[in-house]
């Protein structure tokens, strides 16, 4: 079944979807968007699709939330759905409760290359991972690249905007069980430039790093 929800949808009773079925929804606004509503129960499979208004406006930092469905109770999980980072830091996610269905909205801060609410030592391994800090090449880094002033590139400049906006921690708030790597921040820093710096010098036939 593929089935395209407009408005609040509450004329049915439960919902059954196999593996080929798509549910297609609309976020046209942070309190306008598609909905389910059922009394009983919700089977889900297949692909869910969601449409997203590029005129919703989040706050660095901020989350949206929109229960795109609600049920007695929810059983499986989508195959397809649309979690993934949308460009310029906004990331999208998909929850699952035992009675409905949640799409998140993060608009992430300079620095959080991961979208995981914190800027800390694991999105710069990430992003120095990537070697595309100051590399040869224009226009080639994103958000989760190094990206965070918006220009299409990873260089100082996006430093100096994740490091200004003072949010850089060295301890994991949401997951206290998963130790900090015990390198500095300050240090990580360094040696992720002068590798890239090594690697540009290798590009450019340069004499290699010593």
């Amino acid at each position: 079944m593929d089935w395209s929800i407009v408005g609040v949808e509450s004329r049915i009773t439960s919902l059954s979807q196999t593996d080929s079925g798509t549910l297609r929804f609309d976020v046209q606004q942070k309190n306008a968007y598609d909905k389910i509503q059922l009394t009983d129960k919700a089977t889900l499979a297949g692909a869910l699709e969601v449409t997203i208004a590029a005129g919703i406006n989040l706050t660095s930092g901020e989350e949206a939330q929109f229960e795109l469905l609600t049920a007695s109770s929810v059983n499986g999980k989508f195959d397809i759905d649309p979690t993934h980072h949308q460009g310029l830091g906004r990331f999208v996610s998909v929850g699952y409760k035992t009675d409905s269905v949640l799409l998140s909205v993060y608009q992430a801060k300079p620095g959080d290359a991961n979208g995981d609410g914190i800027f800390n030592s694991k999105d710069l391994i990430i992003v120095f991972a990537a070697g595309e800090y100051e590399d040869l090449f224009a226009d080639n880094s994103d958000w989760t690249e190094g990206d965070w002033n918006g220009d299409n590139e990873f260089d100082s400049g996006d430093l100096v905007a994740a490091f200004k906006d003072g949010s850089y921690t060295s301890a994991d708030k949401k997951v206290q069980s998963v130790p900090e790597p015990s390198m500095s921040y300050v240090a990580l820093l360094a040696l992720g430039i002068f590798v890239s710096s090594c690697l540009r010098r290798s590009w450019r036939k340069l004499p290699a790093c010593e």
